[in-house]
């Protein structure tokens, strides 16, 4: 075998030593240095011999590159006159050099938006959403100043709680007014209510709660409403009385009605009573009379007689009270005319089941909706008593499409059918248009699983259904959350708002479920979501 010469490359170090003081500061000679175990592997070594591996040789050649390079040569920076650009007092650091050397640049012209005045960057924010909102505030110190404006985060606040029931926000923003309004964080104040709501939220979609209250009473609990802290409530045997969350004192009404209370609602003034039979007994109302309380020295302000068989459903707003019969008409009466019949709607071809006033914006006029057991839900004008829309299927008395509940919050509605569907629809009276947006519950045996009481809102559904099961859903996926089971058969109503799940089925008892105070268990969120 013949051994190849082993040639070094340009840049690797010599065995020998170099004597040529000319050369480059990358090929300056070095002092020779010995590699152990190098001496019999090299070629040209004494003592070397031919049987080495061309690997071995490419080993001992690494070795000597890595062993006897030169040191790196230094690095030169350019330097620059310290009468133009440094000046006398940077000679010595480079942080110095390099924030005059930033000066000394041309500076970038601001885009057209930064050159808005503060006045006309507040204009449009005043357009943004609450997310676009916060994002500005992220852009820039100026912006941050123009998006933190008291005036932008009072219209944010207003339009995210105005409708809502909880206590601070109502008391807020109905002591604002323009002297107090800059003066007042409404950003801060905002922050704190949306984590509040979202902790609420939290508890809801996953069934942690606690058992508020037990309100029990003398007599069978027909029917109920609720506002705030007071309640009313309406009997079997006619009486009707308010309540007062966690104070005990219940105040009974002198004068009753001749028959059940089966309608009820009650606003910050009055308590609106209506009486007649059940939907499941089919006589002869002796009481078909409408009943208006004052709500703070209870006594009876007007008894309105205008049906002709038993009321099934009253319901009040700011400028009217509406009634509903089971002689399939609904009348009209003017609160500020000593509630004066106005109009007495008629249309529906069955016996009408529920009520809801809407409203869509807060300036605009209230309008009167009506569900049947013919399957449709009329929409009214109660300022000149006409039928504005007809919604729903065809006339029909079959169960599958019979009107049982509904419910209305925030230009949607939600109905429940006594063949147990619930569905919600996209609510336009602009449009006189009813959108189907989900479906809920499917339709079962209308003999066994009518939804009788429904409430939703933007992260909740509440159903209460005839097999006496209060069934709780996510609202933007339709996902059961939890159930509440042992109600008696005269379980009728329903009600909720952000916090509170009441219910009436328990004979004397009314329960009160309080989803505010109760805390995510930390260990298994998951607990307790299916009972």
């Amino acid at each position: 075998m013949v051994a190849r010469k082993f040639v070094p490359s340009p840049r690797s170090c010599s065995f020998a030593t170099r004597a040529d003081a000319s050369c480059s500061p990358m090929h300056r000679p070095v002092p020779q240095r010995r590699l152990r175990g190098a001496d019999h592997l090299h070629p040209g070594s004494a003592g070397s011999t031919p049987s080495h591996s061309r690997e071995d040789l490419a080993k001992v050649e690494w070795r000597a590159l890595l062993g006897c390079l030169p040191s790196p040569p230094p690095v030169l920076v350019p330097t620059m006159p310290s009468s133009d650009l440094l000046g006398p007092e940077t000679h010595g650091s480079p942080w110095s050099k390099r924030r005059a050397m930033s000066r000394s640049r041309p500076s970038t012209p601001l885009p057209p938006v930064h050159r808005l005045p503060d006045e006309l960057l507040v204009a449009i924010f005043s357009l943004l959403d609450v997310r676009s909102l916060c994002a500005a505030r992220r852009v820039c110190k100026a912006w941050r100043t123009c998006s933190s404006d008291p005036v932008l985060w009072y219209r944010q606040y207003a339009r995210a709680f105005g409708d809502t029931d909880a206590e601070t926000p109502r008391e807020l923003l109905r002591h604002a007014h323009t002297a107090s309004m800059r003066s007042f964080e409404w950003d801060r104040a905002f922050a704190e209510q949306y984590l509040d709501d979202r902790r609420v939220a939290q508890n809801w979609m996953m069934g942690v709660g606690r058992c508020a209250e037990y309100v029990q009473f003398q007599s069978f609990v027909r029917s109920f409403s609720f506002r705030r802290d007071q309640i009313a409530v309406g009997f079997f045997d006619g009486t009707v009385c308010a309540y007062k969350f966690g104070s005990g004192a219940v105040r009974v009404f002198r004068e009753s009605h001749l028959d059940q209370v089966v309608a009820i609602d009650l606003d910050d003034d009055v308590i609106v009573s209506g009486s007649g039979p059940p939907f499941w007994l089919d006589r002869v109302s002796v009481d078909n009379s409408v009943r208006v309380w004052d709500a703070r020295t209870d006594q009876c302000l007007r008894v309105c007689t205008g049906h002709t068989s038993g009321i099934v459903a009253v319901k009040l707003t700011r400028e009217f009270l509406a009634s509903a019969s089971r002689d399939t008409t609904v009348c009209i009466w003017s609160r500020h005319n000593n509630y004066s019949l106005l109009h007495r709607l008629e249309g529906h071809q069955a016996t009408i089941t529920a009520l809801q006033w809407v409203r869509q914006g807060a300036h605009a006029a209230p309008l009167l909706l009506s569900s049947s057991h013919d399957g449709t839900i009329r929409l009214w004008d109660p300022w000149t008593g006409a039928c504005l829309s007809v919604f729903g299927f065809e006339q029909t008395q079959t169960a599958s499409r019979s009107v049982r509940s509904m419910h209305y919050y925030a230009g949607q509605l939600l109905v429940g059918y006594m063949s147990g569907r619930v569905v919600l629809y996209d609510l336009d009276t602009a449009r006189r248009e009813l959108r189907h947006v989900r479906e809920y519950l499917k339709a079962g045996l209308a003999e066994t699983r009518p939804a009788l009481s429904v409430y939703f809102d933007h992260d909740k559904v509440a159903i209460l259904s005839g097999d006496q099961v209060v069934r709780v859903m996510a609202y933007a996926s339709a996902r059961p959350v939890f159930n509440m089971f042992g109600l008696t058969i005269f379980a009728s109503t329903l009600q909720a708002d952000r916090t509170r799940l009441i219910s009436d089925g328990r004979n004397f008892i009314i329960d009160v479920h309080d989803f505010s105070s109760a805390s995510p268990p930390h260990d298994d969120p998951l607990i307790q979501i299916f009972r």
